[in-house]
């Protein structure tokens, strides 16, 4: 098994860059990205066991932080920039997800697979769900707890016109 760290760079004034790794064996032809939850990071807790769990049987793995969680490129196991994770939303994680579905399409990636997976927990698994509808070369859908209605995440229009919120 191999273990390597990748980078998509910024490309527009509001992206940060994603950073992630991926577990591998070249003999493996089944991919899974991983998206994590609302206030993690793809090395908390288990996660990597995980990795290491489907990488042994017959999985290449790819885990990435969504680019406005609060890590950084340079500490990407600790939530530091809160700027950045005031401005998270759902929006950027789902692009976020597009753009690593993508990188692991083009050229850049050393990744040979020939069937894409998602696995998302939580909040994580709510945007992979959503990701499917863009993405038809994703074979297979996994969720771990993940949301399950984002509507019931916002206060209602109600709870605002009286200065309450549920």
């Amino acid at each position: 098994m191999h273990k390597q760290s990748f980078i998509i760079e910024a490309n527009s004034f509001h992206n940060l860059p994603i950073s992630g790794d991926f577990s591998f064996n070249n003999t493996n032809k089944n991919l899974i990205i991983f998206c994590h939850g609302f206030k993690g990071f793809k090395d908390w807790g288990c996660w990597n066991l995980v990795s290491n769990y489907f990488c042994q049987r017959g999985f290449n793995f790819l885990k990435f932080n969504f680019s406005h969680n609060g890590t950084t490129v340079s500490n990407p196991s600790e939530i530091t920039d809160f700027n950045a994770f005031r401005n998270n939303n759902y929006s950027i994680e789902l692009q976020d997800l597009s753009r690593v579905i993508n990188y692991v399409k083009s050229s850049k990636s050393i990744l040979n697979h020939n069937n894409l997976y998602l696995i998302g927990h939580s909040r994580g698994g709510g945007i992979a769900c959503l990701a499917t509808q863009n993405h038809p070369e994703i074979t297979k859908l996994v969720t771990w707890a993940g949301v399950a209605n984002f509507e019931e995440r916002f206060p209602s229009k109600k709870s605002f016109l009286f200065g309450k919120i549920k």
